[in-house]
Formats: structure tokens, sequence, C-alpha cells
């Protein structure tokens, strides 16, 4: 009996840890502006063209952002009028004092200083259409050049990305269609990489998977 309390307790340990791994900030809602379309630098944005209301902003993040590694990767996730868009790949480097945080494609352009504040260029949200990419929301700061205090939270379950990791096909050693789900793979139709309890395993396993590097048993 002992023996078992003592696995569960264990068991429940490595649960809080894995818990812990990713970190969520939260920043006020109301330091910014969502637009449908982008506005070149030096540009007024027309009332017009602002969505509302904006209801959340976060930053996900690991709590160590490592120099050259896969795991510096942050995610800006963004709730407007109950919609939640999210650019899970701003890739950051330690600059100058904070990190310089730039988005796939020219897609935003944040920095991120030790203390979790945030100087906020702009952050794009697009999905993928028929003619290539198309552009869903753009995100700017109210005030240019300020730095923006974040508070640390507990991560929503819905701004969250899933723990499963999955693939379309597979060719000759080569995974195709990797990506992260919520969903078990069988129940999307897909087959599965792997299933990972902390974020660090889940973002290794993804590109393991991009990379058809998978381990070997």
């Amino acid at each position: 009996m002992k023996h078992m309390v003592w696995l569960l307790t264990a068991v429940l340990t490595n649960i809080a840890v894995y818990a812990d791994d990713l970190q969520c900030l939260r920043y006020a809602p109301e330091d910014f502006i969502a637009s449908k379309r982008w506005i070149p630098p030096g540009k007024e944005l027309s009332s017009k063209d602002i969505i509302g209301p904006i209801e959340e902003v976060y930053l996900l993040k690991l709590p160590s952002l490592k120099k050259q590694d896969f795991y510096n990767t942050v995610s800006i996730v963004v709730r407007v009028s109950g919609k939640v868009y999210r650019n899970d790949y701003l890739d950051c480097a330690w600059e100058k004092g904070a990190y310089y945080c730039r988005g796939e494609c020219d897609s935003g352009q944040v920095w991120l200083d030790r203390s979790n504040r945030m100087r906020f260029e702009f952050v794009s949200y697009s999905k993928e259409g028929r003619e290539g990419p198309e552009l869903l929301l753009e995100l700017y700061p109210k005030e240019q050049n300020r730095w923006i205090d974040g508070k640390e939270v507990a991560c929503p379950k819905e701004i969250k990305q899933g723990n499963y990791v999955c693939y379309g096909k597979k060719e000759k050693g080569t995974y195709f269609f990797c990506h992260r789900s919520r969903l078990s793979c069988k129940a999307s139709g897909e087959h599965r990489f792997g299933y990972y309890h902390d974020e660090s395993a889940v973002r290794a396993a993804l590109m393991r998977c991009d990379m058809s590097a998978p381990k070997r048993p």
C-alpha cells in the first residue's frame, strides 16, 4: 500500500510539472487595436478598419527561452468578438537586452524583456486559401514603442494546442502534414506520431515529425 501511495504521488507530481511547462502571459486588451487589413508604417488606422472588441491577448512560451534552439518559438493568441486567432510561429533571439521575436513570413515583430514586458509592433493572423495565405486580422499596439506589462496566469484550455502529434501520410520514410491536435489522431482520421505530456516534448516531437526523424526504439 505504501508503495502504491508513493507511486501515485510521483505520477501526480509529474503531471504538475508538465502543467507548469508552458507559461502563459496575459496582456491588457485595451492596449491593442485589431484591424481587418494591413496598415503601412506611418499610416493612421481608419475607424472603418477596426475590428472589436478585443477580449483577451496572450503570449505563450516555455519558461526559459533559449537562443538558437527550437524551443524559442512563442505564440501570440488573441480573442476578438468571441473568436480566437493564433500565430504560433514567432521565433525569438536575444538582441540588445531583450528577445526579438519575428513572425514566420514577416507575420510579426515583438520584443520581450526578462520581466515579460512586451514592446509590440504588429502580429498578423491568416489562413491558407486557394491562392495562398488570406489575412484574417492584424493586431497593433495603441501606443508605439511602449513596453506593455504582462501578467503570468494559468493557461486557459481553449488557447492551448493539443498534445497529440499527427501526420497525414508517410512515404519512403518521409512524414507529410505533421501537426498538433487536441483530438486523438485516430478520431481525426490521421496517423499518430505520438502523444506527449509536456510542451517541451510536444514541440520536440513535432520537429522530429517535420524532419522525418522519429526516435529509434
